[in-house]
């Protein structure tokens, strides 16, 4: 083995380095995406396996928008399609973050059955949907995301004891949409102890 000072390796590696740069990007393809897997899992009875981590669209979010919504179409579309790359499969969403047609828009190319999608129901006075029956926001969902049905919908944002009595309305329309094969499963967001 041939005996290299320092200065002579460093030299010799800088004109290696020089070379490949002024061949031309043609000359050495430098990208490289390792490939990354997210394990899945069984989530809790529902019969579904989601990868582990999921995309948020929520950060500060309501009135219709989130930090990731507010970005735009095409960088939220950008986000969504990095992490599906890496194995992201499960995109968390709510109709209050207004994140459905940017989902939408990230998953209209990607295969469906690879796709978990869960999103969240407004079930308060000032919620959008307070007037609407169920089956109809949900068929607005569905528009909004292009897809024929949701993995998984939760009645967002409880925060009192005794839910399952005075939101009696959503828990039923949300039965008969599981019934019907619009959804998957259904579950609660529960944001205090009480709830």
């Amino acid at each position: 083995m041939k005996n290299l000072s320092r200065r002579k390796f460093i030299r010799t590696g800088l004109a290696g380095f020089a070379g490949l740069t002024v061949g031309g990007p043609g000359l050495l393809k430098l990208t490289y995406t390792p490939e990354i897997t997210v394990d899945r899992v069984k989530l809790g009875n529902s019969g579904l396996n989601v990868s582990r981590i999921a995309l948020g669209t929520g950060s500060r979010g309501g009135s219709k928008a989130s930090n990731q919504t507010r970005l735009g179409m095409e960088k939220f579309v950008e986000i969504a399609h990095h992490a599906y790359q890496r194995g992201i499969r499960f995109f968390d969403m709510a109709d209050s973050y207004g994140s459905h047609p940017y989902v939408g828009e990230a998953i209209k190319n990607l295969p469906r059955e690879k796709i978990t999608l869960l999103t969240k129901i407004w079930t308060y006075e000032d919620g959008s949907d307070k007037n609407i029956p169920v089956q109809e926001s949900l068929d607005r969902y569905r528009q909004e995301l292009g897809t024929g049905y949701i993995d998984i919908v939760l009645m967002h944002c409880l925060m009192q004891g005794g839910w399952s009595q005075n939101r009696r309305h959503y828990m039923d329309g949300l039965s008969k949409a599981k019934q019907d094969g619009i959804i998957k499963a259904v579950g609660v967001s529960c944001h205090n102890w009480d709830a």
